[in-house]
C-alpha cells in the first residue's frame, strides 16, 4: 500500500511539473492535467509528452497586470463573474461557465484550440 502510495505521488508531481512548466507553450494549452490517473488524460485525448526539441517556458497565456499572489490566485474567477455580467441570454451564460475558456458567443474568442492552430500555422500564439 506505500508503495502505490509513492507512485501516485510521483506520477502527481511529475504531472505538475509538466503542465505547470508547459502551460506556456500552446501545444501544451488545456492537456495533461489529470495527475495521478494519467489514463484519463490518454483516454480523452489531452495527454501531451515532453519534447527534447522544444524545451518548457513557465507562464500563462496573459501576462497579469498585478503582482499581487492573492490577484494571482483570483484573476480567472474574477473574469469568469465579468463574462456573467455581461451576457445577454442565460445560453451564452451558460456557455461562458461550460465552454472552453476563451469562448465567446460570436465565435471569435481565443480559445486554446484557436490558439494553437495559430501557432501551428506559424502565425503569433
Amino acid at each position: 500500500m506505500l508503495g502505490l502510495r509513492m507512485a501516485g505521488g510521483l506520477n502527481l508531481v511529475y504531472q505538475f511539473r509538466i503542465h505547470a512548466e508547459q502551460i506556456g507553450l500552446p501545444r501544451h494549452l488545456d492537456r495533461s492535467h489529470a495527475g495521478v490517473f494519467i489514463i484519463r488524460d490518454r483516454m480523452f485525448g489531452s495527454f501531451e509528452p515532453e519534447r527534447a526539441d522544444d524545451p518548457p517556458r513557465y507562464g500563462i497565456v496573459k501576462n497579469l497586470a498585478r503582482l499581487n499572489p492573492l490577484w494571482a490566485a483570483v484573476h480567472e474567477w474574477v473574469a469568469i463573474a465579468g463574462d456573467l455580467r455581461h451576457a445577454r441570454s442565460v445560453g451564452e451564460a451558460w456557455g461562458r461557465i461550460a465552454r472552453p475558456p476563451g469562448w465567446q458567443p460570436d465565435g471569435k474568442g481565443d480559445t486554446a484550440a484557436a490558439i494553437r492552430a495559430r501557432w501551428l500555422a506559424g502565425g503569433p500564439a
